[in-house]
């Protein structure tokens, strides 16, 4: 018999990355006998208020949970409904994955580190100089810090930055379509880096329908580490989200609430540097 109910609050518009963080969190709970209830929400993408109505209807059923998980990296960080959300949640037990809530103790991954890592990987060990970035939905803090690690190596391997290769998109594979469809055809590439994994993974399918091979053309490099990313036709280096470690700890910080604890009010685990064929990394020469 569970010991107790723990509401999810997620995004109603899956992605793959909130189907591993999902997995990684059944596991959790049936490992502690918690049951778990997910609820995604139709506002988790807006940067405006919802109507009361749809906002009142996800408290009303949280009422019989001991406290609630939020997949805040999928949300709209706007921060309008979700600020509004987690004010009237407060004081009850919860707890935030991927991004940094007021009055939430948050469990959060250092993306700008990771994404600095993984330019400065590009630059020095395989001597990447023309790189594309593909950026993630304009309104998602997570996607903001990451630009900002990629700036931040361009910067420090005295690289400049060409706007003309930073490409604006959603985290969706169709938007890395359509934003290298808008690279102009002349400018020289020999690296992309995207966002995330779905776009990285759409990227590579791109790139090699116009004729250029990767790794030995290109070289590529995803966010997130989604399943998919091993098994495509050049295995996806990317940098791996520790979706075991984010569930245990969301889950810890709402039982240790649950006990009347205290808990930081930040907690950050690290993110892998996962290493495959798409980069240049054990590609064979």
């Amino acid at each position: 018999m569970a010991t107790h109910r723990i509401g999810v609050l997620l995004n109603r518009n899956r992605c793959a990355y909130s189907y591993a963080l999902a997995d990684a969190l059944d596991a959790v709970a049936a490992d502690q006998e918690i049951e778990l209830e997910y609820w995604p929400v139709g506002w988790a993408s807006s940067t405006d208020l919802v109507d009361s109505t749809e906002f009142e209807e996800t408290l009303g059923r949280a009422a019989d949970v001991s406290g609630l998980v939020m997949f805040s990296a999928v949300f709209s960080h706007g921060l309008k409904t979700l600020a509004k959300f987690t004010q009237a949640w407060w004081p009850r037990p919860a707890a935030s994955i991927g991004y940094r809530l007021p009055l939430v103790p948050s469990v959060v991954v250092d993306n700008r580190s990771a994404m600095h890592a993984a330019t400065r990987h590009l630059i020095q060990e395989h001597g990447r100089r023309d790189i594309v970035f593909i950026r993630g939905r304009a309104d998602s803090q997570e996607a903001t810090d990451r630009y900002f690690g990629f700036r931040q190596a361009l910067n420090e391997g005295h690289l400049i930055l060409d706007a003309s290769r930073v490409l604006e998109g959603d985290f969706t594979r169709q938007s890395a379509l359509v934003a290298l469809g808008k690279l102009p055809p002349t400018t020289p590439v020999d690296a992309l880096i995207a966002s995330n994994d779905e776009m990285a993974l759409a990227a590579m399918i791109e790139l090699e329908r116009r004729g250029l091979r990767v790794p030995s053309d290109v070289s590529v490099i995803g966010f997130d580490d989604v399943p998919a990313a091993a098994h495509a036709r050049s295995p996806l280096t990317t940098m791996r989200q520790p979706y075991e470690a984010l569930a245990q700890k969301a889950i810890a910080l709402v039982n240790e609430q649950c006990e009347g604890r205290h808990v930081p009010a930040l907690t950050g685990v690290p993110v892998d540097f996962v290493h495959r064929v798409s980069c240049g990394c054990g590609a064979p020469r």
